[in-house]
């Protein structure tokens, strides 16, 4: 069986499909889904979520999209609230992005003193963490450092080199491998493929986002995750039973002291 490693079912259009998005990912064999929040907003969705579905691991955080619309003590307040009462929550997405060369220092520095406060809860309980990074890695390896952050996580969409990727593999870190493989120009992920060891990697979607050519809808969706594990099955020259097997151990290595409940 497949997990989704990181798909917003709290998004539209998912969330407006949601039973029938999920049986479609459980005929392509993807029976388990870890979803993260972006804003304060999808708090209280991501609780109904888990609610309704016991194939769900959720995410609490908020993504360097939203901050600037976000207060850092209220959005700490809701976290550490969700955190008592979710033994099973992660933290995220969160992280940096820095993609936009003209971001201002002051926005940049905003961004940091969210990752860095959420981060630190997620180390006070114990948390794996899901990351959004761009043009980032660095410094957010430097916050990690700085936190002494050791609970592991998941680095979503990686899209860095295998010298990046190291010292974030010794820390417990798992790639995410998604949709990107299935782009005709992703040469930078084959690059990166051949270095990597069957511990180091997860398989993702990010639906509804980042969709591909020749898909059957406007939409990315969990179902997906079936495509992505046989673009490695063939890179690999295995079959994506094994590319199933080893994503699957990997999430479970991350999340050893929060166990998914429903298999």
């Amino acid at each position: 069986m497949l997990i989704d490693s990181h798909c917003h079912l709290l998004d539209t259009p998912l969330w407006q499909k949601l039973p029938e998005i999920i049986q479609a990912a459980f005929a392509s064999a993807v029976h388990h889904f870890i979803v993260p929040c972006s804003h304060l907003a999808d708090f209280d969705k991501q609780l109904q979520l888990c609610e309704r579905y016991a194939c769900v691991t959720p995410a609490f955080g908020v993504h360097p999209f939203f901050i600037a619309e976000a207060d850092l003590h209220i959005t700490l307040q809701n976290l550490e609230s969700i955190l008592l009462t979710q033994p099973q929550a992660l933290v995220g997405e969160i992280g940096l992005d820095f993609g936009n060369k003209h971001l201002s220092d002051a926005h940049k520095q905003q961004q940091i003193d969210f990752f860095e406060a959420q981060l630190y809860l997620a180390q006070t309980y114990q948390r794996p963490v899901i990351l959004h990074h761009r043009a980032s890695l660095d410094i957010m390896l430097h916050s990690i450092k700085k936190i002494g952050f050791q609970q592991g996580g998941f680095l979503h969409a990686y899209s860095g080199n295998i010298q990046q990727a190291r010292p974030w593999l010794q820390l417990g870190f798992k790639l995410g491998l998604g949709s990107v493989l299935l782009k005709p120009n992703a040469k930078k992920i084959y690059q990166l493929l051949p270095h990597l060891n069957s511990q180091d990697y997860v398989v993702e979607t990010d639906a509804p986002y980042m969709p591909f050519q020749n898909m059957s809808k406007e939409y990315n969706e969990p179902a997906n995750t079936l495509l992505v594990a046989q673009i490695l099955a063939d890179f690999y020259q295995v079959s994506w039973q094994t590319i199933a097997q080893n994503s699957s151990q990997n999430v479970h290595a991350v999340l050893a002291r929060r166990p998914l409940t429903s298999f």
